[in-house]
């Protein structure tokens, strides 16, 4: 993640009045801990770079360019960043790599594989997503962002 001022991670469903998928709030739960998912997920609260660090929402800070070197700086410091730790990974034996990936994540997996509750809750989201009230947040929620509007969560 770019540690710039102007970055901030977070979920933005709650503050427009919709759910938080189960899954990814237990999925958020088990990373960074059930009372922070209750800030991040109840609250809609954000998170600065060094906050998403410390949370364990990113693996790893990189410092920004500088603003005159622009977006696309921006983007190939972040790959090559993707790229060495892919690399470092992948150095690792494939078998035991696998094997402790597999059991570290076998419970989220599980969850991943009953196909009716996915579906149930992709449509009911999708669903309480038209509503027109839901609408205006959404669109106001993004107006906001475009204004530069900061939410730090302090949790």
């Amino acid at each position: 993640m770019l540690d710039t001022q102007d970055t901030y991670m977070g979920l933005n469903e709650p503050q427009i009045g919709l759910a938080v998928p189960p899954l990814v709030r237990n999925l958020l739960a088990r990373i960074v801990g059930e009372a922070r998912a209750d800030g991040l997920t109840f609250l809609g609260k954000y998170s600065n770079p060094k906050d998403a660090y410390r949370f364990g929402l990113v693996d790893e800070l990189v410092a920004s360019p500088t603003e005159s070197a622009g977006t696309a700086e921006a983007i190939a410091t972040l790959r090559a960043v993707a790229v060495k730790r892919a690399a470092a990974a992948a150095s690792i034996p494939a078998p035991g790599r696998v094997d402790t990936k597999l059991a570290s994540r076998s419970a989220f997996a599980a969850l991943l594989k009953d196909h009716e509750r996915l579906k149930r809750e992709s449509e009911g989201w999708a669903k309480s997503a038209q509503d027109p009230a839901k609408a205006a947040a959404f669109e106001a929620s993004f107006a906001k962002f475009a204004g530069g509007a900061k939410k730090t969560a302090k949790l």
